[in-house]
């Protein structure tokens, strides 16, 4: 049976809400028992505990059991776990372009499910977040709270903060504006608005994953290289034949 406590027995981070599962800095189950005689610190006060205790000094609570140095620092909170790689700016950009800013709700929900793990968030749904961004406005402001969550996550791992959300989406909301112009434009001018709108989507999405990958190399203690998944490649290779097709679809017919 678990008992419900106010304060994270890992790591010492207050509970924000009596029906939080998992500590928001480290992931831990704060539902745990109050006795656990691993706890680092005290569930009813967060006092950190000394070593080779088995109160708390500062409120009396028992641990229910005694901890050593040596098993006190294996009770440390471990590193956050994030896939230490970098995705390429140009891929970013590339695959805005070629899928005419449809790229943009998958980057969120991959994006997403990552910092998901870091969060260990039960709450937060990747497959919906992504689809978010294809609802007008309010995917805008979901897109500007991910880019909130970007920033606080690289705090996190001890870094600065690196996302202008309000930047970001506001180049989002332009480039959204410009290629609903385009469908209802003259033909001469639908690829310039195309070229307009993919390219805020791309400096949008890039400014994102600047932050994303500065998370990653901050959190990793060796060089942390750039890689290409290889469903990416797919999704390149498939939009430009897709994105080629409707550009030769638009041009100017002949008299």
């Amino acid at each position: 049976m678990t008992t419900a406590s106010g304060f994270c027995a890992r790591c010492g981070t207050q509970r924000r809400s009596p029906i939080d599962r998992f500590c928001r800095d480290c992931g831990a189950d704060v539902r745990s028992a109050p006795g656990d005689e691993a706890s680092r610190f005290c569930p009813i006060c967060g006092t950190e505990r000394p070593p080779e205790t088995t109160d708390c000094n500062y409120c009396g609570h028992a641990f229910g059991g005694w901890m050593s140095e040596a098993e006190r620092n294996v009770a440390e909170p471990s590193s956050l776990e994030v896939s230490y790689y970098q995705c390429p700016m140009w891929m970013v950009a590339l695959l805005c372009f070629v899928t005419a800013g449809l790229y943009l709700p998958i980057w969120m929900g991959i994006s997403w499910s990552e910092m998901k793990r870091v969060y260990r968030d039960v709450r937060m749904y990747p497959i919906w977040h992504g689809l978010s961004a294809l609802v007008p406005v309010y995917g805008w402001m979901r897109f500007y709270e991910h880019c909130v969550a970007i920033n606080y996550v690289v705090q996190h791992a001890g870094g600065p903060r690196m996302v202008n959300p309000g930047r970001a989406t506001a180049a989002l909301v332009v480039g959204s504006a410009a290629g609903f112009a385009s469908a209802w434009t003259i033909e001469g001018l639908f690829i310039l608005l195309w070229l307009f709108s993919s390219g805020l989507f791309s400096a949008a999405l890039m400014h994102a994953q600047r932050g994303l990958n500065h998370y990653r190399c901050s959190l990793s203690k060796d060089e942390t290289p750039t890689n290409v998944r290889g469903w990416e490649w797919g999704l390149l290779f498939f939009g430009s034949i897709f994105i080629m097709m409707a550009l030769f679809a638009a041009l100017p017919g002949d008299a």
